[in-house]
């Protein structure tokens, strides 16, 4: 009886238990809540096992009100550390507080006269004695063959070091001594090209924008050779920076009159003589100035420009004491000024009005003047309709008609101004 009653109590309760699980699932469970998101982590680095001045920067670099003002300050401390670097640089390579010679100091001359092919054999020579330096452990008398494994093959270290070095040496000397022949090749071309039709070819490059444009026209007005490039970093819109690393040469040529901004400077800056206050002349000449100190290695910096860019060629030329080759230059405004000595300043002109004043304060620089092929037909036609106007008054005269007067008198200022615009351009100068 107690065996009975004990396995019917049991299975009364596995009955129950059965019962209650069919309810809980029956039963329908409300939603569960979703999970809030996990904090987002925090900004804060880890600072265990960092040095003190690495947690100060982290600590820092998170706060955003003191990261922006530390940055900008750091910013402005290197700019004035490398503005104060360039300045210590320029008192060591120029002295600017000379005038009528050379602003380069002795050393810098000396250097620059060298020719760039001597100052190429002398850096490889320093290379050499460096390869040599490094590689002077491995030969030692001492030292054993260290031994590299290349695949499957055993190489002496030292000797593979010593091969690597010696072919990329010789491969360096001979690119340099190609590119050394194909530039005197290119130089070639130009033999007996004189500097005014160099200045002439570059003044004329000057009033185009882009460089490519400015190389295809200095090769279309004779320079032939391949040699010459214009410095992209400094060029400008009015000034043109070429540059012959065969010849080492540089000519910085600036753009004449070209629009009505121009002409506004030029009645109110050169015809009075105050150039100088001109905010143009001003940006011009820091780039100028810019030139001379990046090519302060190069054997000759030289200055050229048309027109109104002929003026700023002869005063920055002055100013920064280079030599300049002006070209049929707007100076109306120097008879009325102090001008400083020159370097030495030499003027191309024609027959023109604009350059005109050049006859009158040449007294420190050399006028060349150039009268310029087929400007003699432009001449006579000028004198031919003031003579025929002449002979027909005289003929008839005073009886020659008002209108036919007239006639003569438009056509003979058409025909001057055509001569005097052709004659002061700047191909009258070039070569071709």
């Amino acid at each position: 009886m107690a065996g009975a009653a004990g396995t019917a109590g049991a299975l009364c309760l596995c009955a129950l238990f059965l019962a209650a699980a069919a309810v809980e699932h029956s039963t329908p469970r409300p939603p569960a809540l979703a999970r809030p998101a996990p904090p987002p982590p925090s900004r804060l680095p880890r600072l265990h096992r960092t040095p003190p001045h690495r947690q100060l920067l982290l600590a820092l670099s998170v706060r955003d009100d003191v990261a922006a003002p530390l940055a900008a300050l750091c910013r402005r401390l290197a700019e004035q550390l490398q503005l104060l670097l360039l300045v210590l640089l320029r008192l060591a390579l120029i002295d600017v507080t000379r005038r009528g010679s050379d602003q380069r100091r002795p050393w810098i001359l000396a250097l620059a006269g060298v020719h760039p092919g001597a100052r190429l054999a002398a850096t490889a020579a320093a290379l050499w004695l460096a390869l040599s330096f490094w590689l002077r452990r491995d030969w030692a008398s001492d030292a054993e063959c260290v031994a590299l494994r290349l695949v499957e093959l055993h190489l002496c270290g030292a000797l593979l070091k010593t091969a690597l070095a010696l072919a990329l040496f010789v491969a360096a000397v001979g690119r340099v001594l190609v590119d050394l022949r194909n530039a005197a090749i290119e130089e070639a071309k130009d033999e007996g090209l004189s500097e005014e039709f160099f200045a002439a070819a570059c003044a004329s490059a000057a009033y185009f924008k882009e460089p490519d444009e400015r190389l295809a026209e200095l090769h279309a007005r004779g320079v032939e050779s391949r040699n010459w490039r214009v410095d992209r970093q400094l060029s400008t819109e009015t000034v043109c920076i070429l540059f012959n690393w065969y010849t080492q040469s540089v000519w910085v040529a600036f753009r004449g009159t070209w629009s009505l901004e121009d002409w506004a400077s030029n009645i109110v800056s050169i015809v009075p003589g105050v150039e100088m206050h001109d905010p143009r002349f001003q940006a011009n000449l820091k780039v100028a100035r810019a030139a001379q100190h990046k090519y302060v290695l190069f054997k000759s910096i030289r200055l050229t420009g048309h027109s109104r860019g002929g003026n700023m060629a002869d005063l920055f030329g002055r100013t920064l004491g280079l030599r300049s080759i002006s070209i049929n230059p707007a100076t109306w405004g120097k008879l009325f000024t102090e001008q400083e000595p020159p370097v030495e300043s030499i003027t191309t002109r024609t027959a023109d009005i604009i350059s005109v004043m050049e006859t009158f304060s040449s007294y420190d620089r050399k006028v060349r003047f150039l009268w310029p092929r087929g400007a003699t037909p432009f001449l006579l036609l000028c004198i031919s309709i003031l003579l025929c106007r002449a002979v027909l008054h005289a003929l008839f005269k005073g009886a020659l008609p008002r209108v036919l007067l007239e006639l003569f008198n438009v056509a003979w200022i058409v025909a001057l101004c055509i001569y005097l615009t052709w004659m002061h351009s700047v191909l009258r100068f070039t070569k071709k």
